[in-house]
């Protein structure tokens, strides 16, 4: 595993919206991560989500890939993304 690193921000999606009935538990996360701009917003990555801690519907955690061939340029502060278990997206966040 690379060590990328990033702070990142995040919002929940409610049950209503597809999302999970609740923050995942613990304080590490995996998922996977689609961008919502160009150039990566055609490829998806499998991330892991330390330091986890949710407040309300919203979380703050660090965020690292897990492939080594990961884009790391991509997690630039300010880039969106969703964050996706299975098909559908339970979250949606920024770098900070």
């Amino acid at each position: 595993m690379i060590s990328t690193l990033k702070s990142v921000r995040l919002r929940w999606l409610s049950p209503a919206e597809r999302g999970r009935k609740a923050p995942p538990q613990g304080s590490r996360y995996f998922a996977t991560i689609r961008f919502d701009a160009a150039p990566f917003a055609d490829e998806e990555w499998s991330v892991r989500l330390d330091d986890l801690q949710s407040s309300g519907g919203g979380s703050e955690a660090v965020v690292s890939f897990v492939s080594d061939r990961a884009p790391l340029d991509a997690l630039q502060p300010g880039v969106r993304f969703q964050l996706f278990e299975g098909r559908w997206p339970v979250a949606e966040g920024f770098v900070v």
